[in-house]
C-alpha cells in the first residue's frame, strides 16, 4: 500500500492550507450572524410576539434540514441516472476492469471500493470521480475505454483508473473536505485564483500516483497524450517528446492566463511535469526521453553526419580536449569549444549556448546567440557555426 502523502504535489498542500482558511473564517461568520440574529430574534419575539419567535425557529432549522433533504435526494437522484443507463464495473461483468480496479483500490489502501461505471458519452474522451455521503463512483467514458483497449494499452487504462481512484484515496472527493473549502471556491476572485490553483494542484497529485501504481512513465504519460489526441488509429503513432514540445510554443503570458482560469493543468504541462517526477523517483523511462533526438549535419565537414543525443551535454567544437563532436578541418573560424547543445528536463528539450566563440553561433534566420545564454530548439530547427556553410539541424527520430 502506498502513502499518498509521499506524493502529494506542494500546489495541493498550500492552496487546500489556505481555502481551508478562507473557508473556515466563512463559516464562521456566517454561523456567527446567524445565530446571533436569530437569538436577537428569538428574544425579541418571545416577549412581545410568541407566535413569531416559533415561525423564526421554524424558519431556520426547517431550511436546514431542507438543504439535507435536496443533497440526499439528489444522490439518489443520480444513483438512479448511473445505475439506469451505464454499465456497472463487477467481478460478473467487465471481470478485466474489474479485477484493476481491485487491484488498484488494494494499493491505495481504499477498503470501501468505488462503484465503478462505463457510460456512452456520444464520443467523449474523459474519466471522472465523483463521492455523496455513502457512496462513490469512478465513471469511464466508453470512448475512452476503447482508445485503450482496442490498441491493448492495458498500462495506460490501469494509469487512467489509478488517476481517479487516486481522488478518492487522497481525499479530493472527500464531502467534508470540499464542504469545509466550498464558501472559499464561491468568491468570485479568489474561486478564480485561488480555488483553481488547488483544483489543479489535486490534478497533479492524482498523475503522480497514477504514474506510482503504473510502476512506467512512458505507459502514464502516453494514457494523457491519448486522451489529447483522443484517435486510436493514431495514439500509438503519437510522438510524446513533439507533443511535450509544444508547450514551448505557447507565450508565457497566455500560459499562466489560461492557468488562471483552468481546472485542469494543460496537458502539456502535465505530462513534462509527470516525466520530471518520475525521473526525480528513479522510474524507468522510454520514447519520452531525450535519446529520441539527433544532432544532423546540414552543411560542412560534418555534412550528412547523424549524432545521437543523450542526457549529457553536447559541446561542439575543434578541439578534442574541450568538446565531444569535433568540427574537422583547417578552418580558424570555429573555436576550441564553440557552442553546447544540452537537455532541459524542465522544458523537456533542447537548449542551445555559445561558449564565448570568437565569430559566434547563429541561428537559421542570422540571429547571433548571446554567450552563454541557452536558447531552446524545436525539432526541424537549424543553426550554424560562425558561417552559414557550417550548418546543423535538430530532429527527432
Amino acid at each position: 500500500m502506498i502513502n499518498i502523502e509521499m506524493y502529494r504535489h506542494e500546489k495541493e498542500k498550500i492552496y487546500f492550507l489556505l481555502n481551508a482558511i478562507m473557508g473556515g473564517l466563512i463559516w464562521c461568520f456566517s454561523f456567527m450572524v446567524t445565530f446571533t440574529s436569530y437569538f436577537a430574534i428569538t428574544a425579541l419575539t418571545f416577549l412581545f410576539i410568541p407566535t413569531l419567535s416559533a415561525i423564526w425557529l421554524f424558519w431556520i432549522w426547517g431550511g436546514l434540514l431542507f438543504a439535507v433533504l435536496l443533497y440526499f435526494m439528489g444522490r439518489e437522484f443520480y444513483k438512479a441516472q448511473i445505475f439506469g443507463n451505464s454499465v456497472r464495473v463487477s467481478e460478473s461483468q467487465y471481470p478485466e476492469l474489474h479485477k484493476v480496479v481491485q487491484e488498484v483500490a488494494k494499493e491505495l489502501g481504499i477498503i470501501e471500493i468505488p462503484y465503478v461505471f462505463v457510460v456512452n458519452m456520444e464520443g467523449g474522451i474523459n474519466a471522472f470521480a465523483l463521492k455523496f455521503i455513502g457512496h462513490s463512483y469512478v465513471v469511464l467514458y466508453a470512448s475512452l475505454v476503447d482508445l485503450m483497449l482496442r490498441r491493448k494499452a492495458h498500462k495506460e487504462l490501469r494509469a487512467i483508473i489509478a488517476h481517479e481512484m487516486a481522488h478518492h484515496a487522497a481525499g479530493h472527493t472527500s464531502v467534508l473536505r470540499n464542504l469545509l473549502i466550498e464558501p472559499a471556491l464561491l468568491l468570485p476572485i479568489w474561486g478564480t485564483l485561488v480555488g483553481n490553483a488547488y483544483r489543479r494542484g489535486c490534478e497533479l497529485t492524482a498523475d503522480r500516483v497514477a504514474m506510482i501504481l503504473c510502476g512506467d512513465i512512458e505507459a502514464t504519460t502516453r494514457a494523457l497524450v491519448s486522451i489529447a489526441g483522443g484517435a486510436d488509429s493514431l495514439a500509438n503513432q503519437t510522438n510524446v517528446q513533439v507533443f511535450m514540445h509544444q508547450e514551448m510554443e505557447i507565450i508565457s503570458f497566455f500560459a499562466f492566463i489560461n492557468d488562471v482560469f483552468s481546472s485542469h493543468p494543460r496537458i502539456t504541462k502535465r505530462v513534462i511535469l509527470l516525466e520530471a517526477f518520475g525521473k526525480t523517483i528513479g522510474l524507468p523511462a522510454k520514447s519520452a526521453l531525450a535519446n529520441q533526438w539527433v544532432l544532423y549535419g546540414v552543411s560542412g565537414p560534418l555534412a550528412g553526419k547523424a549524432v545521437e543525443l543523450g542526457m549529457e551535454p553536447l559541446a561542439i567544437g575543434r578541439d578534442a580536449r574541450m568538446s565531444n563532436l569535433i568540427v574537422p578541418g583547417d578552418s580558424g573560424v570555429i573555436s576550441k569549444r564553440h557552442c553546447l547543445l544540452k537537455f532541459d528536463s524542465l522544458k523537456q528539450g533542447f537548449v542551445l549556448e555559445d561558449c564565448g566563440s570568437t565569430n559566434g553561433t547563429f541561428l537559421a534566420s542570422g540571429q547571433r546567440l548571446t554567450p552563454g545564454a541557452p536558447f531552446p530548439l524545436k525539432p526541424g530547427d537549424r543553426f550554424y557555426l560562425a558561417e552559414p556553410e557550417i550548418a546543423f539541424e535538430l530532429r527527432i527520430r
